[in-house]
């Protein structure tokens, strides 16, 4: 199953060979920990991970909202490089996300852990790291902003209207051959799978989760291609039926401000770069929103 393939008009518009390239960094190397081993990790692994991840690391059958990762394959949830699957820090990050949490972890066994992770996926590594802006001011405008590309992204489809995780598109979601009936609420941030810090979150919608396949996509790339939908303003949010008067007009003249599908190519790849990094910020700071009010 792919995601959340019911979706408004805006990510249909076309991509350019001249695409905004994301701002990135090189990826720093990990300090060295003394004894650590990746048959230590294995050990560890069977002790700790097996019985969710299964003991060939291929996902197991545990209960959860998202199921296991196939930590042999290609998918990885939280990325913080744009191509290449998951730095060594993310596979050493993952051992504090979603159900493990494994604080108390001794800093030998947890880089033993990360070296047989390493061990189980296809070779290679991203040697690029998503180079993040700095944050602009979380106003109450922003958090508009934000509202208004939530629903003009069609983000509702899967999270719901109201972030309550209860999108009918949801359908359409699977992760590691097991579908998906419902998402966590957005404004239950302990529950974010990949941390609700301001940058993780950044990350996790440029980049998405899950790499390839993808659980949710990496909105950079949605975000470069905007352009103004074809035909008549009414039509642009028609899919919007029972959202407020207010929620629709915004979405209507956020839609009619952007460029022609003709003109977009007229817009630098810098200028798209900022434009993208501006909605993701926007996103980030409804999201920290929620549940504030």
């Amino acid at each position: 199953m792919a995601a959340c393939e019911d979706r408004p008009p805006i990510p249909d518009a076309p991509r350019f060979a001249d695409a905004a390239p994301p701002a990135s960094r090189a990826v720093p190397a990990l300090p060295p920990v003394a004894g650590a081993t990746a048959d230590a990790g294995r050990a560890a692994f069977a002790r700790r991970c097996a019985g969710c991840h299964g003991v060939d690391g291929r996902g197991g059958d545990a209960p959860g909202p998202v199921p296991p990762t196939d930590l042999t394959g290609t998918g990885f949830l939280c990325l913080s490089a744009p191509e290449g699957g998951p730095t060594d820090a993310d596979l050493e990050a993952t051992l504090d996300r979603g159900a493990h949490r494994f604080s108390a972890l001794a800093p030998v066994e947890r880089r033993s852990l990360a070296l047989f992770l390493r061990s189980l996926r296809p070779p290679g590594a991203p040697d690029r790291l998503l180079d993040v802006p700095a944050e602009p001011a979380d106003s109450l405008d922003d958090r508009a902003r934000g509202r208004t590309l939530y629903l003009a992204f069609g983000c509702w489809r899967c999270h719901g209207a109201t972030g309550a995780g209860d999108g009918t598109a949801v359908r359409f979601l699977a992760w590691n051959r097991r579908g998906l009936t419902k998402l966590r609420p957005l404004s239950d941030r302990s529950a974010s799978i990949c941390g609700d810090a301001p940058e993780r979150l950044y990350l996790t919608i440029a980049l998405g989760l899950g790499g390839r396949p993808a659980l949710m996509p990496p909105h950079l790339a949605t975000f470069d291609a905007a352009a103004r939908p074809a035909g008549a303003p009414e039509m642009w949010t028609k899919s919007l039926a029972g959202a407020s008067t207010a929620d629709v007009a915004a979405v209507q003249a956020f839609y009619a401000a952007l460029p022609a599908k003709a003109d977009l190519a007229r817009l630098s790849a810098e200028e798209r770069r900022k434009r993208s990094a501006a909605w993701t910020w926007a996103l980030v700071h409804y999201l920290r929103g929620l549940g504030t009010e």
